[in-house]
């Protein structure tokens, strides 16, 4: 019960932006999921991790510029509660 009431309360302080965000995001999980089974299932370009091996083969500092971004992108994300007041509001 606990949980459910956790995810009404969740819930009930959603703004219009977060079902945008939601609906992005959401969007870049099925467009990756269309595109790697279309790369899987009839070979005509390379899935994603085929892609970055090769650009990784090309251009070895690639390796750190996605550590960097994506180690940034982290760490923005599960910071706790940076920039934000008890409300959840930027602030």
């Amino acid at each position: 019960m606990k949980i459910v009431g956790r995810v009404a309360s969740v819930v009930k302080q959603t703004r219009p932006s977060d079902w945008v965000w939601t609906a992005w995001l959401l969007g870049t999980i099925g467009s990756f999921a269309v595109l790697e089974a279309r790369a899987i299932r009839t070979r005509e370009f390379d899935t994603l991790s085929a892609f970055y091996w090769r650009t990784a083969r090309g251009w070895p500092p690639i390796n750190i510029v996605y550590g960097t971004v994506f180690g940034f992108l982290a760490a923005h994300f599960g910071w706790p509660n940076e920039g934000l007041d008890d409300a959840g509001d930027v602030g």
